[in-house]
């Protein structure tokens, strides 16, 4: 059996609710593919996947990205996306509760949809942004 010392990040676990999951994103560029593949995996259970996160916390998602060599950037990208998908409480909400890979598509979709992007050239750090209104998450609500 393979075993190996985890170093957690105690401060930030001091930080979180105990009732926090996680989700893993692994990025791999490979040279036996020509075309991405992304695998979606929703744990029954939240399970702590030693290793795989900063922090002790059971992880409820998994995603594996691979892709051919060149298209690190991209893979990279994807990856990045899928993280900040699963930040959002919607989001989360579809991700619980599909039951196919359409369902995984349209919380993407509905995610773009309602997603604005500024560049970090045209964005200053030191503003919050307050969201609109109408795209309040359940925390606010």
């Amino acid at each position: 059996m393979y075993s190996f010392s985890q170093d957690y990040n105690i401060k930030l676990q001091k930080k979180i609710s105990e009732k926090t999951e996680g989700a893993s994103i692994l990025i791999s560029p490979v040279d036996f593919i020509d075309q991405p593949i992304i695998v979606f995996v929703r744990l029954q259970k939240p399970t702590e996947l030693i290793g795989l996160l900063e922090i002790k916390i059971p992880s409820r998602f998994l995603v594996l990205i691979i892709g051919p060599e060149e298209s690190e950037k991209q893979l990279l990208q994807i990856g990045r996306t899928m993280a900040t998908i699963l930040t959002d409480d919607i989001c989360r909400d579809y991700a619980y509760q599909a039951k196919n890979f359409d369902d995984i598509v349209k919380m993407m979709e509905r995610f773009m949809q309602d997603t604005y992007v500024i560049p970090p050239s045209e964005w200053d750090p030191s503003i919050r942004i307050e969201p609109p209104s109408k795209y309040t998450s359940k925390v606010m609500q």
